[in-house]
């Protein structure tokens, strides 16, 4: 027996580009991501410095994405500005280069 669950008509899905770059979710997977790599390079034993910098991006990408959630809470057509574009693009380059480093130890 299935049960039918009534819907609102819903907009027509586009895909776009702009979407696929939207920074929250490239500093959420960056976030993730060093939080893991901090862990492995735990486990390595490598230098305290590379470990300390991947936590303290890792807590950059989640403050920023907190900041971000927040400004986009406050208005439906918020979009998120270049400085915040630029600033995950960096990270993520960023945290995948010691990435490679950790993992090549």
């Amino acid at each position: 027996m299935f049960l039918s669950v009534p819907a609102d008509k819903k907009k027509d899905f586009k895909f776009s580009l702009r979407e696929a770059l939207d920074p929250m979710g490239w500093l959420y997977g960056a976030g993730i991501l060093s939080v893991q790599l901090g862990m492995k390079s735990l486990a390595n034993g490598s230098q305290k410095t590379l470990i300390g910098a991947i936590f303290d991006e890792g807590l950059a990408c989640l403050l920023l994405l907190l900041a971000a959630m927040t400004n986009r809470a406050e208005s439906d057509t918020w979009r998120p500005p270049r400085r915040l574009q630029v600033a995950a693009g960096l990270l993520v380059v960023l945290i995948l280069f010691e990435g490679a480093v950790v993992y090549n130890r």
